[in-house]
């Protein structure tokens, strides 16, 4: 199915053969729009938008390189973090899961706040397993939610 086709009226004034795309992002988890204009070369009196897919995650992630003690209703392992969010994590490890397994896990975040955390399996691919946070504290998630700020920070230069 083709776009709708959309007059912008806003844009019909200043559109000039040099325009070539626009394309606005919403807040996390809003829908967003691509509005495509004149390319050079060619003439047009109407925009078209289309949707894009909105996207999905709630949270922001960050990469966390450590050890998470797992526990499932069968056994007790040490898996590796992948990222982690404030709704969940994702892991290495050679244990099979299967999708809805209900887990327990501590980790440490490297700002120094420990995680003690129950969580849902939501896949595995191979080795890698992605977990949702089931009912996790609102300490905890806010901790994890500040480590994320944070980590995707730069230092400022000296």
């Amino acid at each position: 199915m083709p776009p709708p086709q959309l007059s912008c009226s806003r844009c019909e004034s200043a559109r000039s053969p040099g325009i070539s795309r626009y394309v606005g992002f919403g807040a996390v988890g809003a829908e967003r729009e691509a509005r495509v204009e004149a390319t050079p070369g060619e003439v047009t009196s109407e925009s078209v938008i289309r949707r894009i897919a909105p996207d999905r995650r709630a949270y922001r992630r960050a990469p966390l390189d450590r050890p998470v003690l797992v526990e499932t209703s069968s056994k007790t392992i040490t898996a590796r973090g992948f990222d982690v969010s404030g709704g969940g994590i994702s892991l290495r490890t050679d244990l099979a899961m299967t999708v809805g397994e209900r887990v327990s896990m501590y980790f440490e975040l490297p700002i120094g706040f420990c995680v003690e955390v129950h969580g849902e399996v939501l896949r595995q691919e191979g080795t890698f397993v992605a977990l949702r946070f089931v009912d996790p504290a609102y300490q905890t998630v806010l901790a994890i939610r500040g480590f994320c700020r944070i980590s995707g920070l730069t230092p400022a230069a000296p």
